[in-house]
């Protein structure tokens, strides 16, 4: 094989290698996000159905006893994002 295609073959190959390295780098970054939190979200209610404002929303995890905690908006709405995944 001449001096020439070897260089080229050589060049293609360490390129090809970089290549893969980056897919399984950013592969693996992106599901390792994917599975650790997630968001509970909802509206808060009373017996009646009237929305609850202000109302504090807290969640404990099960498994770790850590609590998160939220303040209903003016529709009642709230929204816990990123606890770790677990019981709660």
């Amino acid at each position: 094989m001449p001096k020439r295609e070897m260089r080229s073959l050589k060049r293609f190959c360490v390129a090809s290698i970089y290549a893969l390295i980056l897919i399984v780098v950013v592969g693996v970054n992106r599901l390792d996000a994917q599975v650790r939190t997630a968001t509970i979200s909802g509206t808060a209610t009373d017996s009646s159905g009237a929305v609850l404002v202000g109302a504090k929303i807290e969640v404990k995890n099960l498994g770790t006893g850590i609590t998160q905690s939220a303040i209903t908006d003016s529709q009642g709405r709230y929204s816990i994002p990123y606890p770790p995944v677990g019981e709660y």
